[in-house]
Formats: structure tokens, sequence, C-alpha cells
């Protein structure tokens, strides 16, 4: 079990070196008490420790150990470079279709009505998506949380985030499978890629980077720095509950447009410099968005994002996109980040934005 406790400090002035954390027995033990301790951490408030991850080889920097596939066509999985952030990933590959194509592992711990976090990267050569689910490994294949999920990938790196309870078991359990399956959206020629497999209790989810440079980035300030338009009508409102917070942006498209955007301009950027956009989203269709970084005012210069696609799910999910600083020579601080909603936006579309960071690449 993890435990926490928030503190806040007192009864000195100015920073000290001389703190003692203590783990005290002597008020509950009983003799022949085992006492268990593991992973100490004392961290600032909102700066959580990375996750206890519980699938092996989530990196796939062992090859293949841990991991099995099966396709009822034809099709391959190999381990293969590069990876997102790393030298390997899993590649899925299907030559021809079929009725059953996963790629799984099994054996991975559970604790019942327990809440977890699944997060991966992925892509795929086509943009098509694929399912997961976490499921009794062995005969009835019985529902442990996610039944075919469905992820809308695209065809870059992108940060999936999955939360779900575990159900329909009573006591710890060892033979959950973690399944990846192609066969509902896989076409003849796919290639999938995945990386950075990670199932944590939920809560356990690494802060983002420090150095953001988006101002009012978890709209906790309201609609402060951030602007909408739309040349059909629709509203942006800054509404409850966020992702892990109290506020989130609340796009609604109450009838269609040419241009409908919700962006945040005079931002700094340097010139030639690699960083990465994430944010969560999801939005009520499932229908997705595209994300620019540009020079605000005309010529509205592509300064490193053009409207790349987002495909967004009807659940919260991360979403991560590295780009290159490029078209200026010396540092500007004339950037709009833009979320543009027209291309896929129905009439009745509401779309919900969080934690939004753009910080430098190390």
């Amino acid at each position: 079990m993890t435990h926490t406790v928030s503190f806040k400090t007192k009864n000195f002035s100015s920073p000290v070196d001389d703190a003692r954390l203590m783990f005290w027995f002597a008020n509950d033990a009983a003799p022949g008490d085992i006492f268990w301790i593991d992973n100490v951490v004392i961290a600032k408030a909102g700066s959580v420790p990375p996750p206890s991850d519980i699938v092996m080889n989530p990196g796939f920097e062992d090859g293949k150990t841990w991991w099995d596939f099966y396709t009822s066509g034809q099709g391959s999985f190999v381990v293969s470079s590069p990876g997102y952030g790393s030298t390997n990933a899993a590649k899925v590959t299907t030559v021809a279709g079929g009725t059953n194509i996963q790629l799984y592992q099994y054996g991975i711990p559970l604790e019942p009505n327990t809440d977890y976090q699944l997060s991966f990267n992925a892509y795929s050569s086509s943009g098509h998506g694929l399912d997961v689910s976490i499921l009794k490994h062995d005969l009835p294949y019985t529902n442990y949380g996610l039944s075919h999920e469905q992820i809308n990938l695209g065809t870059s790196w992108n940060t999936h985030t999955v939360n779900f309870r575990t159900k329909n078991f009573s006591a710890p359990v060892d033979d959950a499978r973690l399944m990846f399956w192609f066969a509902n959206d896989a076409a003849p020629g796919d290639i999938f890629w995945i990386d950075n497999v990670v199932i944590a209790k939920a809560g356990s989810s690494p802060p983002p980077p420090a150095s953001d440079i988006v101002m009012n980035p978890g709209f906790e300030d309201g609609e402060t720095w951030w602007d909408f338009y739309t040349s059909g009508q629709g509203s942006f409102v800054v509404s409850s509950p966020g992702y892990g917070s109290t506020n989130a942006a609340k796009v609604t498209t109450v009838t269609g447009g040419t241009n409908i955007q919700l962006y945040q301009y005079g931002i700094p950027l340097e010139p030639n410099t690699d960083y990465q956009l994430s944010f969560n989203a999801y939005s009520s269709s499932g229908h997705g968005l595209d994300v620019s970084i540009l020079k605000h005012d005309p010529p509205y210069t592509n300064y490193g994002l053009s409207h790349e696609p987002v495909n967004l799910t009807t659940n919260w999910s991360t979403f991560t996109l590295n780009f290159s600083t490029n078209n200026f020579g010396s540092p500007v601080d004339d950037a709009r980040l833009m979320f543009w909603f027209a291309n896929d936006a129905a009439p009745g579309d509401i779309f919900w934005i969080d934690n939004v960071v753009i910080a430098p690449l190390n």
C-alpha cells in the first residue's frame, strides 16, 4: 500500500539542513511484529515522484522479453529503433488482416477495487487506432477493468493515458493480461509503434516540466491569458473538474464555422530550439483538434507547428508533441499557441483542455 502525508514546514524562518525524518514504532509495535518500508520520498507539494510501473520491460529495452504477439492473419512483432526518447520500441506490422491480432503481456499483478492509470506512447503509419484491455489471461477472460477501450492514434508519437478501476475479483491477482488489440482497425501494411508502457496506481503520475512558458496553463486563474474566437456560434468558459485539478477549459461549438480557435499569444520562443508541447484533453464526441505554433500577427508565420492533428477520445488523455522552432533567427515574444477546432468540430461538441505546457527539451 502507498501512504501519503502532506505537511507544511513550521517553527523556522530560514532554510535548514538539520531535519530528521523518523519512523516511530514504539506506540503500536508488538513482540514479533515485522515492518517493511520502501520508496521513501519527501517532495514539495505538486512534484509527485514517478509512477511505480507494474509492467515488465515497459520500454522494450530488453527486446521482446515478457511480451507476446499473436495474429490469426499474417504479421509480425519486432523490437526496433528509435523509440520515444529511447533506443527501442515495439513495432507491429500487419501483412494480412485477421480477427485476432494482439500484442500482450500477462502475469501482471493487480489489487481489487483499485484505481490505476495506463499510459503509453504510440503511433501508426496510417493513423489507424487500436484497443486496449485489462483482462484475466486465461479462460473465461474476465474483464479486470478495461474492455476494448478505443485509442485513436496519429501518425506521430503521442502519449495516451487511460484511467481504470479494477473489478470482478476480490483478492489480489497476478494473472492479468494487458492487451493491445489491432484487429478492429488495422489494414494490410499498417505499422504500429508502442513504447513506455506504464500501469501504475492512479495519482502516481510525474509532474509536468517546471519551465513552462504558457501562462495560466491549468486555467486555475479563469480565462486570464486565453482568448477564444469562432466565426460560427460557440463559447469558451472555465469549468470543473479539470484533469487532477479544479479547472479546465471548456469549449462548446453551437454551430460550425471556418475559424474556431482557443489561443494564447505573447509566448516567448528561442530560434532553432527543440520544445515539447503537452496537454490533457478530451471531447464529448471523440472529435479531434489541431494545434499550431505561429506568429500571432500577419503573415502568421509557422514557428514550428502547423495544424498538427490531435486525435481525441471521450476520456481524458495526455498528448505530447515535440517540435523545433523555425522561420526566425533571434528570440521572439509574439508566438501564438492555437487550438483549432474548425476542421473536426460538429454542432454540440464540447472540448475539454487542461495542463498546457510548452517547455524546452533538454
